[in-house]
C-alpha cells in the first residue's frame, strides 16, 4: 500500500459521532487517497488524516473492517442469494471463463454466461 495523495481533497466518513435529527448524519474529515499496488484499487476516504500520526495509523482499523464486515458479508450472501447478479467491466474472454468458473463453484445459483 501506498500513498497518493495527502492534501485532504478526499473526505471521509466518521459514522461514530452522535448526531441529533437536524443534523447531518455524518462527520466530515479530511483523508489519504491510499493505492492498494497488488490489486491496483485504491481508498479515498478510509485512511483520515490525523495530527501527528503517519497515515498507517489507522491500517488495522481499515483492515479488520474490510476483512470483517465487508469480505464476510459479500462471501455469505454470495453464497446463499438465489440470485445474485455479477457484472465484469473489462476482461479477456480466457479471464471470464476463469471467473464464471470460480464463481460456480463458491455460489447456490447456475451462472449464465452472456454473448
Amino acid at each position: 500500500m501506498r500513498l497518493i495523495g495527502d492534501s485532504g481533497n478526499s473526505v471521509y466518513i466518521d459514522n461514530n459521532v452522535l448526531k441529533y435529527s437536524n443534523q447531518n448524519i455524518h462527520v466530515q474529515r479530511k483523508s489519504y487517497i491510499i493505492q492498494d499496488a497488488r490489486y491496483d484499487t485504491f481508498s479515498a476516504h478510509a485512511f483520515p488524516i490525523l495530527q501527528n500520526k503517519h497515515w498507517t495509523a489507522t491500517y488495522s482499523t481499515f483492515k479488520r473492517k474490510l476483512n470483517y464486515y465487508r469480505v464476510s458479508r459479500f462471501m455469505k450472501r454470495m453464497m446463499n442469494s438465489e440470485s445474485i447478479l455479477f457484472i465484469r467491466w473489462v476482461a479477456e474472454y480466457e479471464q471470464t471463463v476463469e471467473l464464471q468458473s470460480i464463481l460456480s463453484k463458491i455460489t447456490k445459483g447456475i451462472l449464465k454466461p452472456s454473448s
